[in-house]
């Protein structure tokens, strides 16, 4: 019998069903691998995904729809207790691997989920991939911290009781003022997908990369080492082009401090806040 809350989350979702939830581990369809992309948010991947819609044969998904609950629970068990953290695996989290298993049905020869909603699963989503037989593969997706808060600032931001609903890290119940929940969201999860990256030790699976460095010629390489060779070249260039100007984030043209709702002073605290790690990444702030 599944639990109650699996039960009642499958009825109503549409990617969701009994027979997903129910998976046996050994059971992976016919796909090549899927590709995950882990980030704050807010760091380029909706151009990441124009990006992959230039390789053949790709499924492209945004949002899987995990809930809260179960992030905090992983982020908590994370920063509480390291060896619990590395031990987990996505049978102690049914509903996760009931949508993952979902995802798996599609026709696709390979399916790259966008959305950052999976990092806090992406070590067990590693470890459940290769007990199946398939090596999945992760990303790590950074936008320097500057741009990536402002950007977090003006979508979700502001001070009322709507001000960062969207995030599920438990850190946003903690009082902090708005840049300051940015600039620790930045932090944490940054710190959080190189940790794992580092743990797994797989680097023909599991990638860095940070938003700023491509551009037609490194998209090409980056999506030749995930494994996408058949490139629409033309496709690709048109979304570093004019014509897609809509899709170029601040990251492509521009690091511009002064962008409206974001005062000089969060700018400064988030520059304080953040630096020390942006050096970890490359980043001068």
């Amino acid at each position: 019998m599944l639990p109650q809350f699996v039960r009642g989350r499958a009825l109503r979702n549409r990617f969701l069903t009994l027979r997903d939830a129910m998976l046996p581990v050994s059971r992976y369809p016919g796909r090549d691998f899927n590709i995950w992309w882990l980030s704050t948010g807010r760091c380029g991947t909706h151009f990441i995904r124009h990006c992959c819609k230039a390789a053949a044969g790709v499924e492209i998904g945004k949002g899987i729809g995990l809930g809260n609950n179960l992030w905090n629970d992983v982020i908590d068990i994370y920063r509480t207790d390291r060896d619990r953290f590395w031990n987990l695996k996505l049978e102690d989290y049914p509903l996760v691997k009931a949508k993952l298993n979902a995802r798996n049905n599609y026709s696709s020869r390979v399916f790259t989920e966008i959305a950052h909603e999976i990092y806090p699963f992406s070590a067990m989503v590693y470890d459940y991939s290769r007990r199946c037989g398939r090596p999945d593969k992760l990303v790590h997706l950074i936008r320097n911290p500057i741009d990536c808060c402002q950007s977090m600032l003006k979508a979700e931001r502001r001070d009322g009781p709507q001000g960062f609903s969207r995030r599920a890290t438990s850190y946003f119940n903690s009082g902090d003022e708005p840049a300051v929940r940015a600039a620790k969201t930045w932090i944490e999860i940054n710190t959080m997908c190189a940790e794992v990256a580092s743990h797994l030790d797989d680097p023909d699976n599991v990638l860095f990369v940070r938003i700023e460095d491509l551009d037609s010629r490194t998209s090409v390489e980056l999506l030749n080492r995930l494994g996408l060779t058949d490139i629409d070249q033309n496709r690709l260039e048109n979304v570093f082009g004019e014509q897609f100007t809509d899709l170029r984030h601040s990251h492509m043209a521009r690091s511009d401090l002064t962008t409206p709702g974001t005062s000089s002073d969060e700018l400064d605290l988030i520059r304080e806040l953040t630096r020390e790690t942006a050096a970890r990444f490359g980043y001068e702030v």
